[in-house]
């Protein structure tokens, strides 16, 4: 079973920087033999916003920002999610390396009920 988690994040300050990436993370596999057939609980999404404090700046160093614990808004699917959201520096970088960059920190799901079946 894969989480698909699309993050949408936009500085609304300094160069105003925006992403908008997908991710697919496999958070569960069936037992040996089976599949799933079927999510039966009603929780299948989740979503969340957040406008979160200014950093302040850096120097020399990575200054990550606070870690901010989020509910969700709307869905059931999420029970916590933490992520930074100013930082020091540049909030949103191309560097393919997350420290000093907005991220999701943790995600904490609620159980989900599927349904399995034999391959």
């Amino acid at each position: 079973m894969d989480a698909v988690v699309d993050f949408a994040a936009e500085e609304t300050g300094g160069d105003q920087s925006t992403v908008d990436q997908v991710f697919r993370q496999q958070i569960w596999t069936p037992p040996a033999g089976m599949r799933i057939t079927g999510i039966t609980s009603d929780m299948t999404s989740s979503c969340t916003n957040i406008r979160g404090p200014n950093a302040g700046e850096e120097f020399l160093e990575c200054h990550d920002g606070e870690v901010i614990s989020l509910m969700p808004i709307t869905g059931s699917l999420v029970n916590l999610m933490q992520v930074i959201g100013d930082t020091g520096g540049d909030d949103i970088s191309g560097d393919n390396d997350c420290g000093c960059d907005t991220q999701i920190r943790r995600i904490s799901f609620n159980p989900v009920t599927v349904t399995l079946s034999p391959r």
